[in-house]
């Protein structure tokens, strides 16, 4: 993974997780995720910050919302993306990234792909079901 990202990437500053609002949707018969939330971050540098790296849930379709937000390097084959903020987030500045998080398995499985949505109960974490920074 490393070499297919930029050099220094996992030295770059990222900003930081102020609030989360979840609108947890899960459907343990079919089984099915639709999740969806909003992350105010804020930057708590003293510098401005014109990336953001999202570490994300290969198991999931996961879309993300947030201004001034271009793709930069997506290697979602690793399930790591690199995004370039066209205005910088400023020292102290806070936005809001919304996302939604869909499950991706499609008609019948021979074997249970995603464990965290079965008949007999489910299990959230937001570091699996939620793009991580950094």
């Amino acid at each position: 993974m490393e070499k297919t990202l930029q050099p220094g990437w996992s030295k770059s500053a990222q900003p930081r997780v102020r609030s989360v609002k979840y609108a947890i949707r899960r459907f343990p018969i079919e089984p099915h995720v639709n999740d969806a939330g909003d992350e105010v971050i804020y930057n708590p540098y003293s510098y401005p910050l014109d990336e953001v790296h999202f570490s994300l849930n290969p198991l999931y379709d996961t879309r993300l919302t947030f201004p001034g937000l271009r793709s930069l390097k997506n290697t979602r084959g690793l399930s790591y993306c690199i995004y370039r903020l066209t205005s910088p987030l400023q020292p102290g500045e806070e936005r809001t990234l919304r996302f939604t998080v869909k499950s991706k398995n499609r008609g019948f499985e021979n074997n249970v792909s995603n464990t965290d949505v079965v008949q007999n109960g489910t299990f959230f974490n937001n570091i699996d079901d939620a793009p991580v920074i950094g």
